[in-house]
């Protein structure tokens, strides 16, 4: 799947540029190299599911319908929290280019890559916890599925607090030398972008949980209200009071964290453990690794100033083994650390 994709990403970049070389760059072009993919892949699996699931036989005559009703609505609500993630998300830039004008909306959208660098690495990484999430819950193995998302959680969250720190610190040197000294006076939008994904993040792995325990229409309903309720915030942020492009990240900051840490750790602790402080501990500790690297990228910046992009890529490396050493005998219990031993062998 993932050959794919990276396939999917190359020709996405790699077949405009062809067109624009040769003088043809309908607006459509920028999207057949993807749509060309997306058709070789689905006539490879559907020609290949044979081969990975050799005892299945996909016959819907033989199927109960009641299932495929269920399967079916949790669908339909699935979509709609997508939808609601677009509202969140992707739409700021639409809104950018609307409210603020071309040349703002491009800076935006330049700083997003970062915001998207981490949730891509996110959606990766949840994926690996959700199939055996699965098989506790059809074993009806309640302790050890709480257990599990718990494990997830924490595991997610050590990679995830160390980037979202090193962006927080490095994030606008980075930019600067990438694109330009323009970008160092947006050093608070990338601040503002980055700042609160610690916190609505790691509620990846608990709608996943919903999902799980087929529990996607309140989520999905909630989800959708929040983008909502971010378009609002943009409109009053970038129209009425006049924030410029810093209002768009303030609004998806405020939604996304209160959607994120807010709803989902107490809903899903509720919705699993009847008692909504049951993750809220976990949740935590990504902010706390955030924290720890904040600090330690701060210091190693105020000690040797990068002035190359070799020399930042050094210090985000070095930063990167200090919090590892540090949360390794400090904050890792015995079972992670073992983990983390198993990792290297």
């Amino acid at each position: 799947m993932y050959s794919f994709s990276i396939i999917n990403y190359l020709s996405k970049m790699i077949v405009p540029i062809i067109l624009f070389k040769l003088d043809f760059i309908p607006l459509w072009g920028m999207s057949i190299g993807g749509l060309l993919v997306d058709l070789v892949s689905f006539i490879f699996y559907l020609t290949h599911y044979k081969v990975y699931l050799p005892n299945i036989q996909i016959n819907f005559l033989l199927s109960e319908k009641s299932y495929i009703l269920r399967v079916l609505n949790s669908g339909i609500w699935i979509s709609i929290t997508k939808t609601g993630n677009l509202l969140n998300s992707n739409l700021g830039t639409y809104l950018s280019n609307i409210l603020l004008g071309a040349y703002l909306s491009g800076i935006y959208a330049t700083i997003l890559q970062l915001q998207t660098l981490i949730t891509v690495m996110v959606t990766a990484i949840v994926s690996i916890f959700v199939p055996k999430m699965i098989k506790l819950h059809a074993n009806e193995n309640k302790d050890n599925l709480i257990q599990y998302i718990k494990d997830s959680i924490r595991y997610l969250s050590f990679p995830l607090g160390i980037i979202s720190g090193g962006i927080i610190i490095f994030g606008p040197t980075f930019m600067t030398l990438w694109i330009g000294q323009t970008y160092s006076q947006y050093w608070m939008l990338i601040i503002l972008m980055i700042v609160g994904l610690p916190l609505s993040l790691p509620a990846e792995i608990l709608n996943q949980a919903n999902i799980t325990i087929n529990k996607v229409k309140i989520p999905a309903i909630t989800t959708l209200i929040f983008g909502f309720i971010n378009i609002i915030l943009i409109y009053i942020f970038c129209f009425r009071m006049e924030f410029g492009v810093i209002g768009i990240a303030l609004s998806q900051l405020i939604t996304s964290v209160s959607r994120g840490f807010f709803f989902f750790t107490l809903y899903t602790s509720y919705q699993i453990g009847n008692s909504i402080y049951l993750f809220i501990l976990d949740v935590l500790f990504c902010p706390f690794i955030t924290l720890i690297t904040t600090i330690i990228s701060l210091i190693i910046s105020q000690l040797f100033y990068p002035s190359t992009m070799l020399g930042l890529i050094m210090e985000a490396g070095f930063t990167t083994v200090i919090v590892i050493s540090i949360s390794y005998w400090f904050i890792f219990n015995k079972k992670e650390k073992e983990y983390i031993k198993n990792i290297l062998k």
